[in-house]
């Protein structure tokens, strides 16, 4: 990576000194896109299953990884996913987030042949609609709002 290009990629992350590979440890690969891998791992500080993006920074523009990166750090509610830190590793940008162990909406009807009942619908679509109502008090937009894009945790809505 040319010092230009270092220096581009070290502005994207929080923690620029500290190797990942020392903090977390991969444990399975979830899922890949054109951006890149998604893993779930270990925080061995914390001893809590996170989920790591892993994307390869090879030179090419890095103003949508610094806009993402940028609206997850200021997005706080327990209707988005939780930003936890990102990190530089042999070129490569680690983005550690929530991990939602459930998966996404989409992935759990399919591989389990569900088709949810009219009260889990309401309840899936109610926490949606207060992570949207939370980005669009932030003056943020989702533009790609679909079953694949809504995350399950294992744990339980907050309280209304």
């Amino acid at each position: 990576m040319a010092a230009r290009d270092a220096a581009a990629a070290a502005s994207l992350v929080d923690n620029v000194d500290e190797d990942p590979a020392e903090i977390f440890q991969l444990i399975e690969k979830l899922g890949e896109g054109s951006y890149g891998e998604v893993y779930s791992a270990l925080d061995r500080r914390t001893n809590a299953i996170v989920a790591i993006k892993v994307i390869p920074l090879d030179g090419g523009d890095m103003g949508d990884m610094r806009k993402e990166i940028a609206i997850l750090k200021r997005c706080a509610s327990p209707y988005i996913v939780a930003y936890l830190g990102s990190y530089l590793k042999d070129g490569d940008l680690w983005i550690v987030m929530e991990h939602c162990g459930a998966g996404s909406l989409a992935d759990l009807t399919a591989i389990c042949d569900i088709t949810l009942l009219e009260d889990e619908i309401a309840e899936t679509l109610a926490c949606a609609l207060k992570g949207l109502e939370y980005l669009h008090s932030q003056k943020l937009i989702h533009r790609d709002l679909k079953a694949g894009n809504i995350l399950v945790t294992v744990r339980p809505p907050p309280a209304s």
